[in-house]
């Protein structure tokens, strides 16, 4: 069991035995936490927006069956939008004061 790692998800620590940790490898952590987040808010809104789409094509011409979808599918991409624009935003900053870009 200890074996036991979930490939599709980056490791949050740099592979180093735990005497070897420094200050710098809290800045490793912080972006990799931070890549998840991106990661799983994209993936929701993706779902989202996937579930609007489904509720547009089965309201069979309802008003408000079709106006709830509509709303689905705007706020899902509203949050795509926050979440693109977080990533933009945490990467300039982390470049300007960090000195190197987060991803590369």
């Amino acid at each position: 069991m200890n074996n036991f790692k979930l490939s599709a998800l980056p490791n949050i620590l740099p592979n180093k035995e735990a005497s070897e940790y420094t200050l710098g490898d809290i800045l490793v952590v912080i972006g990799n936490v931070i890549e998840i987040a991106l990661l799983l808010a994209g993936t929701v809104a993706l779902i989202y927006i996937i579930i609007g789409g489904y509720k547009y094509i089965v309201s069979a011409g309802n008003p408000e069956a079709v106006q709830q979808a509509k709303q689905t599918i705007l706020w899902a991409v509203v949050g795509l939008i926050i979440a693109l624009s977080a990533f933009a935003i945490i990467n300039f900053l982390w470049e300007n004061l960090a000195g190197k870009a987060l991803w590369s």
